[in-house]
């Protein structure tokens, strides 16, 4: 085995070894290095770097992960002062990519995460922080999603405090998951300082756990269906929605090919010191809201629906 002090001295490693124990990414410190293996049948892979290393004669490295891909590998850095320009925005969203090529998980380290672009994470990959108050990603701009769901099934997210250093306007929501979904689960997440904490739209299921929402410009918790898909069954299980300028849940049924939004059952739901009341329910005579199945709903402030 040849032991080697960074992924460049790897590039430039012209040895017989085929297996390497690489110390870093680039700095020493930086968590970014691991095991390598050569492919000698491997000809084709072009150089990446992070997983993928070919060398000044040409032979093809391949990182060992498990399945089990960590940022670091990357060049993300999980030590954000609160001040510096850093913005590991591109690193993360190029772990996740990765992630969703070759069907693995994304396993984060505690730490603090600049942000200025979304983190987009692609359907069908999970994505772990080591639990909330101990990973955060910290956006540092005002007006866009933190992480960011689009159109596609099966996501995991947990593990993250979800922050931003600076005021947020519209747009500027902790976790956008606001496009048409299906079998994704939300746990383990702390949301502060948001326009909305949490955005969630149509979905045929989805599980939200152990979340807190709180300090939100504007609602905490929003649900939306849509005109093409009626279905809203996000279930809610011990999700707390406090301290927002709006409110602390607002669900938006918006007319379609179906009469009405069907919703998942909400459980030990809360509620508190929201100015603009607890939870709200929105239709019209074409839409109306809901179509629902709640249990312990608790709350300090109103629980209306309405009619728009």
């Amino acid at each position: 085995m040849a032991s080697l002090p960074t992924i460049e001295a790897l590039r430039t490693y012209t040895g017989n070894a085929t297996t390497a124990d690489v110390a870093a990414l680039t700095a020493f410190g930086d968590a970014g290095g691991g095991p390598f293996d050569m492919n000698a049948e491997d000809t084709a892979s072009p150089h990446d770097g992070m997983m993928k290393v070919v060398t000044v004669v040409g032979r093809r490295w391949s990182r060992r992960h498990n399945n089990i891909l960590d940022p670091r590998w990357f060049g993300v850095r999980f030590d954000w002062d609160g001040v510096s320009s850093r913005n590991d925005s591109p690193r993360l969203n190029d772990c996740l990519q990765e992630a969703q090529a070759i069907n693995a998980r994304v396993r984060c380290p505690p730490g603090r995460v600049a942000v200025v672009e979304p983190i987009v994470q692609p359907e069908k990959v999970a994505f772990r922080g080591a639990g909330p108050g101990l990973t955060a990603l910290v956006s540092r701009i005002a007006d866009a999603p933190v992480v960011q769901w689009g159109i596609g099934s099966y996501r995991r997210i947990g593990g993250f405090s979800l922050l931003r250093a600076v005021p947020a306007t519209a747009g500027g929501h902790g976790l956008d998951a606001g496009s048409l979904t299906g079998d994704s689960f939300i746990a383990d997440m702390r949301m502060n300082g948001h326009w909305h904490g949490l955005k969630l739209g149509p979905t045929a299921y989805g599980r939200v756990a152990r979340v807190v929402v709180e300090d939100s410009y504007s609602t905490g918790v929003t649900l939306s269906n849509s005109p093409t898909f009626s279905a809203l069954q996000w279930e809610l299980d011990d999700v707390t929605s406090q301290k927002n300028e709006g409110r602390g849940y607002e669900v938006v049924s918006i007319p379609g090919p179906l009469y009405g939004v069907s919703m998942g059952q909400w459980s030990r739901t809360y509620t508190y010191a929201n100015r603009a009341g607890g939870i709200y329910f929105i239709g019209s005579a074409s839409a109306p809201s809901p179509r629902s199945r709640n249990s312990s709903c608790q709350r300090r402030g109103p629980c209306s629906s309405t009619q728009a």
